[in-house]
């Protein structure tokens, strides 16, 4: 995704536990610039703020959200504590067992950023949570 003024661009890495963080040359051209450190459970999804103030990061293993703040210069910085997603339980939606993690996979803001949506692969299911003013994830659903 490329926040305003659309020259960065961040990549979830989820085999290293990592977002790479990108910036588009002049040219177009995109240059690594730095990788986020580690990010348990490995990130998935990534969606920012609607004034791009604010980075979400759904991660694979470890079912949580990862808020980051945004930098002038494109740098990630963590804010708050990683909030892990509901208990969904021990069956799917149809009452057989969980063939895995429920995976959340896509992360989005609505148009205000009040509020961050959650998909996922397996669980088949949607969570909303409130954002707090300083980009944070409210706990709870």
């Amino acid at each position: 995704m490329l926040p305003m003024p659309a020259r960065v661009l961040y990549a979830a890495c989820t085999d290293d536990c990592t977002i790479s963080i990108f910036e588009r040359a002049p040219d177009g051209q995109l240059q690594k610039r730095q990788a986020q450190g580690s990010v348990p459970g490995g990130p998935m999804g990534l969606a920012t703020d609607p004034h791009h103030r604010y980075l979400y990061c759904s991660t694979l293993t470890t079912n949580e959200v990862v808020s980051f703040a945004i930098s002038g210069d494109g740098s990630l910085s963590h804010v708050g504590s990683p909030v892990a997603y509901p208990d969904v339980g021990d069956l799917d939606p149809s009452g057989a067992p969980w063939a895995g993690d429920p995976c959340p996979a896509h992360v989005s803001t609505d148009q205000t950023g009040r509020f961050l949506f959650t998909a996922f692969y397996t669980a088949g299911m949607i969570t909303v949570h409130a954002i707090a003013s300083d980009g944070s994830v409210v706990p709870g659903v």
